[in-house]
């Protein structure tokens, strides 16, 4: 079964977005998430290069506004492949001025910018979501 790493550039700081980190993070437990918080010392290459080194023999998803979007039916299903798939996945949200230019793959939750303590809310919103998409749940109004 595929697991998922999140990867934040910075600690969580904002104590409102802390507790419903906490609280996707203990909704989707049962999914194998971890997340990650790295010192936000480092530079937008060295962090870039972090995240592909311990993410080497997985997927690796960038959160990039320049990204693919997808609705969040199109997301369960990616999140359904990945589950089914035996590698991990690994989801990291960039550092504030973005990452540098690189070959990796990108999704994109809106063209707008958020702080990443606020992409990681949505980013776990939407797993859980999508995980209530696949158990067939009430959850998602489509």
């Amino acid at each position: 079964m595929g697991r998922f790493v999140i990867h934040l550039h910075g600690h969580t700081k904002e104590p409102s977005c802390k507790t419903l980190i906490e609280k996707y993070l203990q909704r989707i437990s049962k999914m194998g998430v971890k997340l990650i918080e790295h010192s936000s010392k480092h530079s937008p290459e060295e962090y870039l290069n972090l995240v592909i080194n311990q993410s080497a023999n997985s997927n690796l998803l960038l959160l990039d506004e320049n990204g693919t979007s997808y609705s969040s039916i199109e997301f369960s299903e990616f999140i359904k492949a990945s589950i089914v798939s035996t590698s991990t996945t690994h989801f990291a949200i960039g550092p504030a001025i973005g990452f540098p230019k690189n070959n990796c793959k990108s999704i994109s939750f809106s063209k707008m910018t958020f702080p990443h303590e606020i992409a990681a809310v949505i980013l776990l919103e939407q797993i859980y979501r999508a995980s209530e998409i696949l158990g067939g749940t009430a959850y998602h109004k489509s």
